[in-house]
């Protein structure tokens, strides 16, 4: 019984790590367009995706140096959310 002893999120890691990195840059790129949109009504320009476009790459850095999209399963909840919000501010 192979598929018990490894578990059935182990093959799929890599699936779901990549789904956790699209999910992060899609909120980084929703977010500045709501914000655009609703604060300033202005118009999602060239530059602003840019700025968005590099937001987000230095966001899934830095992310991923912090060990944010590593398995979380031993690390106490309040280690995890420090992790983020660390990662949130550096960005």
């Amino acid at each position: 019984m192979p598929f018990i002893s490894s578990g059935m999120v182990r093959p799929h890691s890599s699936k779901i790590a990549f789904v956790h990195r699209l999910l992060d840059a899609a909120t980084i790129m929703g977010c500045l367009y709501l914000a655009l949109d609703w604060v300033k009504e202005l118009q999602f320009l060239s530059h602003y995706v840019q700025a968005g476009v590099w937001a987000t790459l230095i966001y899934l850095i830095v992310a991923g140096a912090r060990g944010v999209y590593g398995s979380w399963r031993v690390v106490p909840i309040h280690s995890a959310v420090l992790t983020i919000f660390v990662t949130w501010f550096w960005v």
